[in-house]
């Protein structure tokens, strides 16, 4: 059955075989949150390998095979990413007037783009496409380098890696505190694309069952070691710490009316004194945190906001809170230039002093800063430039001090996403361990998307940095999804996506610096060494035999 399947993909040709490849890639996106359905994925890699084994004939001309391999590849992304990212495009009709013709862009465009490193993937696998396991060797090996260079080049954007697919839950989690993200995403292409060799001798099915073997074991052991890390891994409590995170609910259609800050401000007043479930209120809180950008307007030079917090914390409370930071310069002449802002944290005391401040380091590309505006608006895309805004980059990762408990690693919305920010937080070598936090902070505000898949993306990436680290993750966004998560990626306290409320909760106690941290960020490497040599040594081998 299975044969006849694989046939049925292979002689698929012109306009049905890119729309065969499309609606493969869409339909792989029900194996990322919120759906978690993993399984989907052993239907359809499969699929994109039978596909490129009816790509054009190897004897064909270079460039030729090339082509047609690439539009194979390049529709799957298309599918996958316009699937996956289709809730971007809701940003833009916050503000329908100024934006809405930028919604093609987000809806089409950016899948357009980012579609180009699987199509390449797939054109440079096909000019090796060897017959049996081995060309499920040359996918892999290609598929993951475009993953890594989607999300390293032009300032990356690895969203929705492929790794994440094979960790839906904690139990298959535990794998990424050895291997990182990056090392999940190759063994999810090798393990997903697998069953692509069960179609008979015609593909190699005899030379194959060492190969699936080895995929059984490589399941069972990720498996394995999950079971085993949740089952003997204790989490205790970061003492000296309790915290209360605040979710006010807050579209973003409204946020930036000014005459809404006053109810902004009393809202977040207001939740965060209120009682919580045990009947404890502020007085029993260290930390007190705010989401992203919590307040309309610069914090640090409104006066009577920063009195009205200070009134609000008992003695030794710290906020922690996400604004917009603003820096002034003076030109050499004493003249004030154009001033510098900066999406960032604040520490504020009791007093209502600044204590402590992060500035954001990665920022959104065409959100927070426009690349080449000035040669953008030169040619006279106005509408992009005036919707991109322009934020100013952080200069160095550090951990922010709160004077209370250890210090605390910020990952700034979208800066959940880099696994290289968060592991930058553990130092590698022994006299630096002093630069380890004790946590993570992850603010966001993705109320920009709604009640869409995308906060529920975003949330499951930010896991992932928990159980990378070893460190617990506590997450404060506008509308959801806040959540406190230990450094195993389980979920110990949360508020949906939507709903208003806080959360009162204790940190979970860091572990030891992870494998990952220390080593691991070069096992995917190693991994992609040892099966370029395998495929090579096969092609050779085979070479050798005609």
């Amino acid at each position: 059955m299975i044969e006849s399947i694989a046939d049925r993909f292979i002689i698929l040709w012109g306009w049905r075989r890119y729309l065969s490849a499309a609606l493969l890639g869409a339909f792989s996106v029900l194996a990322f949150a919120p759906m978690n359905l993993s399984p989907v994925l052993w239907v359809t890699f499969p699929a994109l390998v039978w596909l490129l084994d009816g790509a054009e004939a190897d004897r064909g001309p270079l460039r030729k095979r090339f082509l047609s391999a690439f539009a194979i590849g390049w529709w799957f992304g298309f599918g996958f990413f316009t699937a996956g990212l289709h809730w971007m495009a809701s940003a833009f009709f916050v503000d329908p007037g100024r934006d809405a013709l930028l919604v093609p862009f987000a809806l089409f465009g950016l899948p357009a783009g980012l579609a180009v490193f699987w199509g390449l993937a797939t054109g440079f696998a096909r000019l090796i496409w060897p017959q049996g396991w081995s060309r499920i060797l040359s996918l892999t090996i290609f598929l993951f380098l475009a993953e890594w260079l989607r999300g390293t080049i032009l300032t990356g954007f690895p969203w929705n890696l492929l790794g994440y697919a094979l960790a839906p839950s904690p139990l298959f989690m535990q794998t990424a505190s050895l291997i990182g993200i990056y090392g999940l995403t190759f063994f999810a292409i090798l393990i997903f694309a697998t069953p692509a060799v069960l179609t008979g001798n015609r593909f190699g099915w005899g030379e194959s069952r060492p190969f699936l073997a080895v995929v059984v074991l490589l399941i069972a052991a990720h498996a394995g070691f999950g079971f085993f890390r949740l089952s003997t891994t204790d989490i205790g409590e970061t003492e000296a710490v309790r915290l209360r995170l605040v979710q006010p609910a807050i579209p973003q259609t409204e946020k930036w009316k000014p005459e809404n800050r006053a109810e902004i401000l009393q809202t977040y007043l207001d939740l965060s004194a209120q009682p919580g479930d045990d009947k404890t209120d502020v007085l029993g809180i260290t930390h007190l945190i705010w989401p992203e950008v919590a307040l309309p307007y610069l914090l640090a030079d409104d006066a009577a906001t920063l009195a009205a917090i200070a009134d609000l914390l008992p003695p030794q409370t710290r906020l922690v809170t996400g604004a917009i930071r603003r820096e002034l310069d003076f030109d050499a002449n004493g003249q004030r230039t154009e001033p510098a802002y900066f999406n960032s944290v604040y520490v504020v005391d009791d007093h209502g002093s600044l204590r402590d401040a992060y500035d954001k380091i990665h920022l959104v590309p065409f959100g927070e800063y426009l690349p080449a505006r000035s040669f953008l608006e030169g040619i006279g895309l106005t509408p992009l430039t005036r919707s991109a805004g322009r934020f100013q980059a952080g200069r160095r990762l550090h951990p922010v001090e709160t004077g209370i408990g250890p210090s605390i690693g910020v990952l700034i919305c979208y800066e959940a996403i880099f696994p290289d920010l968060a592991s930058g937080w553990t130092s590698r070598t022994s006299s630096d361990q002093a630069a380890r936090p004790g946590w993570l902070l992850n603010v966001t505000n993705d109320a920009w998307f709604g009640e869409s898949i995308g906060p529920h993306q975003h949330f499951a990436q930010a896991r992932i940095r928990a159980v990378e680290t070893g460190l617990p993750l506590v997450r404060a966004a506008n509308t959801g999804i806040s959540a406190v998560v230990d450094p195993l990626g389980r979920v110990t306290g949360s508020l949906s996506l939507g709903s208003g409320g806080i959360i009162d909760s204790v940190v979970p106690k860091a572990l030891e610096a992870t494998i990952y941290q220390k080593y691991g960020i070069f096992i995917p490497y190693i991994c992609l060494f040892v099966a370029g040599a395998i495929l090579i040594a096969l092609i050779s081998r085979k070479r050798d035999h005609i």
